[in-house]
């Protein structure tokens, strides 16, 4: 009877060693991840809402969303930290560009390593003023390509320059730092280019419109002051107050000869309007007058252009 008890054991203990190494060995694996939209996108800051629906069986250590304003951002770009586990989380970015496009991914991480959900992107705002009743760009453009997504040439030759028939911006003395501030300086072929210079939702101001506006100011013997920035003009700066907050600055321009001129004295916008075979119509403002003026400029000019919304 002893025997047949130990023959009885020993076969259940086979039996359970064989159930166990049977069973196939769970092993850990990343986390499972979902970018799921972007909210409130305004000029500089975001809101992105991401998912972790499974942690890979392994506690997830980091959690948040990457960013870049070209594809494929990693946790090695800009990136968020918002806490542990699984579900719903938001994340909160700020610091963008404005008119920007950013290109986003949400991330999990566990001792398996990092997973991102899929690419998503938005547009940041472009920062705007009414005046009016008109709504007008807080700076000046700074696009590179046109509505449509086709490259602007950015044309630095003085030769190329001064032959062009055809659309292209440049910065001031070709210099990128002037970016920032100014924007770029485009001619006239690429404010009239049917494929749209402006955005979408935004035109090139008509003179009319720009009539309205220094109207609405008083004037324009009186409208300069009120459209200058306080900052950045030569001195005077005649009857600077920027009262309108439309923050005009001297951009200066690069002429149909491609020469660059008159930055810091002078501010120069085009608008929509022809006004015959080799000349368009601009408005202008100078460091040493009150007034704002219009006047015709050669279509190679190179100058800076302030949208008006649709």
């Amino acid at each position: 009877m002893k025997n047949i008890q130990n023959y009885f054991n020993l076969g259940l203990l086979i039996s359970v060693t064989f159930l166990f190494s049977c069973q196939k060995e769970i092993k850990p694996s990343t986390p499972t991840v979902t970018t799921d939209s972007a909210t409130n996108v305004l000029s500089n800051t975001a809101i992105i809402y991401s998912k972790i629906s499974g942690d890979g069986s392994i506690a997830i250590t980091a959690r948040g969303v990457c960013w870049k304003s070209s594809p494929n951002p990693t946790i090695n770009d800009n990136k968020t930290l918002n806490g542990t586990g699984t579900g719903i989380f938001i994340s909160n970015i700020a610091g963008l560009i404005p008119n920007t496009i950013y290109y986003v991914k949400a991330y999990a991480t566990n001792s398996a390593g990092t997973t991102y959900g899929a690419e998503i992107s938005f547009t940041t705002e472009m920062p705007t003023i009414i005046i009016s009743a008109q709504q007008w760009m807080l700076k000046n453009l700074d696009v590179p390509t046109y509505r449509n997504g086709d490259i602007i040439p950015k044309v630095t030759d003085s030769v190329q320059w001064a032959n062009l028939t055809t659309g292209a911006w440049c910065y001031y003395k070709n210099d990128p730092a002037n970016e920032d501030v100014y924007g770029k300086l485009y001619n006239w072929y690429a404010v009239n280019d049917a494929r749209g210079l402006a955005p979408f939702g935004w035109h090139i101001p008509t003179k009319e419109e720009w009539i309205t506006l220094t109207a609405f100011l008083g004037g324009d013997a009186t409208a300069g002051g009120k459209l200058k920035a306080t900052i950045l003009w030569n001195n005077p700066n005649t009857g600077a107050t920027n009262e309108s907050g439309f923050t005009a600055l001297p951009g200066g321009l690069r002429g149909g000869d491609a020469k660059f001129v008159n930055i810091g004295g002078y501010g120069y916008w085009w608008t929509s309007k022809e006004h015959d075979a080799i000349s368009a119509v601009e408005r202008g403002l100078q460091f040493d007058i009150n007034d704002s003026y219009m006047y015709w400029l050669n279509k190679r000019c190179g100058i800076s252009v302030r949208c008006i919304k649709d």
